[in-house]
C-alpha cells in the first residue's frame, strides 16, 4: 500500500478502502487524508485543541488550530498537523521528517538517544551520513 521509493507515495490498489482509510487516518501529521465523495471534503475525526512538542521532532498540532505563514496568510484548518522544530524542513512551516537525518544538537542519557546517536552507540559505528 506505500512505497517509499516509489513516485505514487500510496497506491490505492495495494489495499482495500477500509485498511487505506484505517492507515490514513492514523497519519500523526496529517499530511495523509482522504475523502469518500466527489466534493473531495476532506473526513478527519475533531480533536481536542493542543500542541505538544515532540522530543527530537516537530510540534504536534491538534485540533483545527489555525497555523499562519509568516506572510500572515492562513493555512488550511487541519485537525492533525506537525510543525518542523528542527529548521530543516523544505516544508516550512510543516515538519517533513528532515529532523531524523539534522542531528539535532540535543544531549541525551544514554539509551535516550534517537536516530543516527542511537545507531552509534547501539553498534559502535558512525551511522551512515544524512542523505543530501
Amino acid at each position: 500500500m506505500f512505497g517509499l521509493s516509489e513516485v505514487a507515495f500510496v497506491d490505492p490498489r495495494g489495499a482495500s478502502s477500509s485498511q487505506i482509510t484505517e492507515e490514513v487516518s492514523g497519519c500523526p501529521s496529517g499530511a495523509l487524508t482522504y475523502a469518500t465523495t466527489a466534493d473531495a471534503i476532506t473526513v478527519e475525526a475533531h480533536e481536542h485543541a493542543s500542541i505538544h512538542p515532540i522530543l527530537d521532532g516537530p510540534y504536534r498540532v491538534r485540533g483545527g488550530v489555525e497555523v499562519l505563514g509568516v506572510d500572515k496568510v492562513a493555512y488550511e484548518s487541519r485537525e492533525r498537523q506537525a510543525l518542523c522544530l528542527c529548521g530543516q524542513s523544505r516544508n516550512t512551516p510543516f515538519c517533513d521528517g528532515s529532523h531524523w537525518y539534522a542531528g539535532l544538537p540535543v544531549d541525551r542519557p544514554p539509551g535516550r538517544e534517537r536516530g543516527r546517536k542511537r545507531y552509534a552507540r547501539e553498534h559502535g559505528t558512525p551511522a551512515a551520513p544524512a542523505p543530501g
